[in-house]
C-alpha cells in the first residue's frame, strides 16, 4: 500500500492544516490491475476520486462514484455522480461525465444502472420538508449524461432501504408509517 503523494503545482495538494475542507477519508480511488499472469500481477492505472462520504456503484461497463454535497448557506444537499468508464479490456480506467442529483444518499444501494439509464433514490430535507424521490439520466453517452426523469415517492419519510431489480425500484421509507413502495 503506497499513501498517495501530492505535486505542489498540479492542484492535488491539500490544503494547509488550519483548512477545515479537506479530509484524507474523504477521498477514494479506482485501480485496475493485470492478473492475466498470476506470477506477475501489474497495477495498470489508478484514478483518485475526490468527493466526502463516497458511495460506489459498479456495472460491467463503468463505477458510479457518488458523494454528497452541502450547502451551508442555502441548506440544499445535492449527491455529485461520477461517470468512470472502466470498458476498456486492457485495463484504462477513463473519467467521464459528472452530474448532480438533487438530494442525498446513505449507501450504494440507492444507485443503478440498466439499459443505459442511470438510477438513484435520494432523500431531501431541510427547515421541516422531507421527500424521498426516484431520478433517472440517461448515460447512453457517459460525456453528456442527461437528466430522463423523476418522481416523488413521497413527502413527510425518509428512506431506509432501496433496491433495483430489472425495471423496478423497491423503496422502504420510515417516519410514520414505513410503506413499500414498488416503482
Amino acid at each position: 500500500w503506497e499513501y498517495p503523494t501530492f505535486a505542489e503545482d498540479d492542484g492535488t495538494s491539500p490544503p494547509s492544516s488550519s483548512s477545515q475542507d479537506y479530509v484524507e477519508q474523504d477521498r477514494g480511488f479506482v485501480a485496475s490491475i493485470n492478473v492475466a499472469d498470476p506470477a506477475n500481477i501489474v497495477p495498470v492505472e489508478r484514478e483518485t476520486i475526490r468527493s466526502g462520504a463516497l458511495h460506489i456503484h459498479v456495472s460491467t461497463s463503468a463505477i458510479f462514484a457518488a458523494g454528497a454535497d452541502y450547502n451551508s448557506n442555502t441548506g440544499d444537499s445535492t449527491t455529485r455522480v461520477q461517470y468512470i468508464d472502466i470498458s476498456d479490456p486492457a485495463g484504462a480506467i477513463t473519467p467521464r461525465g459528472t452530474f448532480n442529483v438533487p438530494g442525498s444518499i446513505r449507501n450504494r444501494f440507492y444507485m443503478d444502472e440498466f439499459n443505459g439509464s442511470f438510477r438513484i433514490c435520494t432523500d431531501n430535507w431541510g427547515f421541516g420538508f422531507r421527500a424521498a424521490k426516484l431520478f433517472t439520466y440517461n448515460v447512453t453517452n457517459p460525456d453528456a449524461v442527461t437528466a430522463q426523469g423523476n418522481v416523488e415517492i413521497i413527502r413527510g419519510e425518509i428512506l431506509e432501504a432501496v433496491r433495483y431489480d430489472g425495471n423496478r425500484a423497491y423503496a422502504v421509507t420510515f417516519l410514520r408509517v414505513d410503506p413499500l413502495f414498488i416503482i
